[in-house]
């Protein structure tokens, strides 16, 4: 399952990271915050409202088995670099 999720993860970026970005800076993400799977469905929604492209990338164990203590569970909102303190802005951190 983990195998699974990670070539999602990486899909997902190659999928993100070829939509209208040219340069190799706007093509690296950065983490602008990091939360528990339905805050971050909700925060990763709010950017892309505002025309921020963002992937969430989960800690596959705590995904697999249901956990959210000790950083399992947690999910990173990632975004492109040059977008990073916009992002910030939005989400108020």
């Amino acid at each position: 399952m983990a195998a699974f999720i990670n070539t999602y993860l990486w899909i997902s970026a190659k999928i993100l990271l070829s939509v209208g970005m040219s340069t190799e800076e706007e093509k690296e993400l950065v983490t602008v915050y990091t939360a528990r799977q339905m805050e971050a469905q909700i925060l990763k929604g709010r950017l892309e409202s505002e025309g921020i492209p963002a992937l969430l990338s989960y800690e596959s164990a705590g995904l697999v088995c249901g956990l959210t203590v000790n950083g399992l569970g947690e999910v990173r909102i990632l975004v492109p670099k040059h977008l990073a303190n916009e992002a910030k802005e939005i989400l108020g951190v």
